[in-house]
């Protein structure tokens, strides 16, 4: 299993940025739970000072599966006929 991982240093982050990273794990787990396009969210921590969200890695990017360009949105839209997906919050 390949993994993910996305870090921010708290070492001089200020609270506000601390907030939304927090609120970023947050909003990935509930999203995950409801959604199963969603990456899944393996685990989080505090590591040499730094907050880290571990995530399930999959092949591709964000990118090329919102512009239709991937083969899990070739896969999507085989089953729903949709090219593309939308981002919004779930939770």
């Amino acid at each position: 299993m390949q993994v993910a991982v996305k870090m921010l240093a708290t070492q001089g982050a200020d609270a506000a940025t601390l907030q939304r990273f927090k609120q970023e794990i947050k909003g990935t787990i509930c999203a995950a739970r409801t959604c199963s396009l969603v990456c899944r969210v393996l685990g989080y921590c505090i590591k040499d000072q730094r907050l880290c969200l571990v995530m399930l890695r999959y092949a591709g990017s964000l990118v090329s599966l919102v512009s239709g360009t991937s083969m899990l949105a070739a896969a999507l839209y085989s089953i729903t006929g949709v090219v593309g997906i939308s981002i919004a919050p779930v939770c």
